[in-house]
């Protein structure tokens, strides 16, 4: 069996789209990808993202995009591509992740959401047949601000994951949006959780994957989660244009295990 290779890239609403559509067709580390997960995926000219960069992918490759958050007046939200040749994809959904007013929140962190405007937020769910290996894929954005919230978004998709029928290869792809200022906060809470519910962040070795090069300013925002974990792995990024977030691979190969 061929090494599953994964890309999960926030396109930035597709502010640049035509150079972000020919990084697609032109970069070979995007050719022969098996699964692709957007974030910040729009809607231009009535198409949506996601189905004009699978059209650049190849003819083998379908879409699922999920739009639910509202800015600038434009609906964004989360996509799945993938190759259908090598995967066989039986159910595509969302769910919503916890909002700003729930329970989860301590006082300040409540107060501080009181302020601005509420986003809702969601993860798409894919589960199919890779091979011989059943997967589930998870999608997802978390929100921008917010310890605590983040942390019970990401909870939410753990206990999800926990809720459904047990698969070879769960991943959990995305922007986590996990800032720092300095090296605070260490996140070392969102690892634990991981930990916790089976899964181990695949990306760690990578610096960053967010600039803002006219301040010097670069974060590591983007992962790739799996469960089980000792499948052995190659993770890397690479700085591509189109966005202020670059793209994050990952290739598994699920007939070898690490020692």
């Amino acid at each position: 069996m061929d090494k599953l290779r994964i890309c999960t890239w926030n396109i930035k609403r597709g502010q640049y789209l035509p150079i972000l559509l020919n990084e697609f067709a032109t970069q070979k580390v995007f050719s022969g990808l098996d699964i692709v997960g957007i974030q910040e995926a729009f809607i231009h000219d009535e198409i949506e993202d996601a189905q004009q960069i699978a059209k650049r992918l190849g003819p083998e490759y379908k879409f699922f995009q999920h739009n639910i958050q509202i800015k600038h007046n434009l609906s964004q939200g989360n996509a799945f591509i993938w190759n259908s040749k090598k995967i066989k994809i039986k159910k595509t959904e969302s769910f919503l992740l916890p909002d700003v007013y729930g329970k989860h929140l301590p006082y300040l962190e409540k107060m501080f959401f009181k302020l601005i405007p509420k986003q809702d937020r969601c993860c798409i769910v894919a589960e199919g047949q890779y091979g011989k290996k059943s997967i589930r894929i998870y999608v997802t954005h978390l929100d921008v601000l917010g310890y605590s919230h983040k942390r019970a978004q990401l909870k939410a998709i753990f206990t999800h994951s926990a809720d459904q029928k047990p698969v070879d290869l769960t991943c959990i792809i995305g922007d986590f949006n996990t800032y720092k200022i300095v090296t605070r906060p260490k996140w070392k809470n969102l690892s634990k959780d991981a930990l916790d519910a089976g899964f181990q962040d695949l990306t760690t070795e990578i610096v960053w994957t967010f600039s803002r090069p006219r301040v010097k300013f670069k974060q590591k925002l983007d992962s790739i989660f799996i469960k089980p974990f000792n499948y052995a792995y190659e993770s890397r990024s690479q700085d591509i244009k189109g966005s202020d977030h670059i793209p994050v691979f990952c290739d598994i190969n699920l007939d070898k295990s690490n020692p």
